[in-house]
């Protein structure tokens, strides 16, 4: 909570929010004096000071991501506070995405002083998940980085959070389940449990997919000779309400290869592309199935290549091959 940020305001107020030791005087509350926090600007570090100067004024550390951002480290972000017993709030306001392409989207490192608050109305978005590693999607959206949940599986985006202190996560969109801690005596201290069942109802509401719609999901590269090379790109936008996030593509054959994919999130209305090789070796009419795993609502999304394949070393044709 905070003070009041209009009206009466007393010093009554200030003892409730920042504490102290009695008799109180509003020149124990100058802010980066001990009790007030130096996020309060309002507050005069020394000189005339009046309670006005406290309105809204709150004992935390407040960082608001206000734009898209990836591999927070919130050592970092916090600076010299970090190690304070100050209480911190990250704040991930509606609209804003948090992600992690290749490690954790949200570190919080040992060292830490004090609590730390999630607010998250936002996303928060970690990198693919390790193959059939199990459920639990949402687990970090309602757990105070306590044990570890397991991975999702593939196609999960998970959201993987490493926590080194009590911290307690309120509302918002948290998709995936990595939850990590370490250099924690007692983890679920300090958990709300108000919070707890706002992220329980989250949970169970129905998630926002995104959409992966391609430009096209079949190319004939038409007649070819056997040996004879080709490549193709195929484009697609996503069209649904959440960022995508491509874990994996891959092919059935060792011919067919895609390349130049992003595992970095789309977010929605954005398009992308990736290219695949085939190397052309083959009989009579092929046809290849290139399998992309994405946190789309069915998990995998696929495409194909087709080709006839003209070997005269081949003998008779034995029909169509298909994989």
């Amino acid at each position: 909570m905070a003070c009041p940020d209009s009206g009466p305001i007393k010093i009554s107020d200030l003892v409730a929010e920042f504490g102290g030791s009695a008799p109180h005087a509003l020149t124990e509350y100058y802010r980066n004096g001990g009790e007030v926090p130096g996020n309060n600007t309002n507050v005069p570090t020394s000189g005339q000071i009046s309670l006005t100067n406290f309105y809204s004024a709150v004992n935390e550390i407040q960082h608001t991501h206000s734009n898209n951002d990836t591999h927070a480290n919130y050592a970092t972000i916090f600076g010299s506070n970090w190690s304070t017993a100050v209480p911190k709030r990250v704040i991930v306001p509606s609209g804003v995405t948090v992600g992690g392409t290749s490690t954790h989207a949200m570190t919080v490192p040992s060292g830490m002083g004090g609590t730390l608050v999630f607010d998250i109305s936002g996303n928060v978005h970690g990198h693919g998940g390790a193959s059939n590693g199990g459920g639990g999607a949402g687990e970090a959206g309602n757990t105070d980085g306590g044990t570890a949940a397991q991975r999702g599986g593939d196609g999960v985006i998970n959201t993987i959070i490493t926590t080194s202190a009590a911290t307690t996560y309120s509302v918002g969109e948290v998709i995936g389940s990595d939850v990590e801690t370490c250099c924690v005596d007692d983890p679920f201290s300090k958990v709300k449990s108000e919070n707890v069942e706002l992220a329980s109802v989250r949970d169970n509401a129905p998630s926002k997919f995104p959409v992966m719609t391609f430009d096209k999901t079949l190319h004939d590269f038409g007649t070819i000779m056997d040996g004879q090379a080709q490549e193709t790109v195929f484009s697609y936008t996503n069209t649904g309400e959440a960022p995508l996030v491509i874990t994996e593509i891959k092919s059935t054959c060792g011919c067919t290869v895609p390349q130049d994919w992003s595992r970095a999130p789309l977010l929605p209305g954005e398009s992308s592309q990736f290219t695949v090789k085939f190397n052309g070796k083959g009989m009579n009419k092929t046809s290849k199935t290139v399998t992309i795993k994405a946190n789309t609502q069915k998990g995998t999304e696929s495409v194909r290549i087709s080709a006839f394949i003209n070997n005269p070393n081949g003998g008779k044709p034995a029909g169509p091959i298909i994989q």
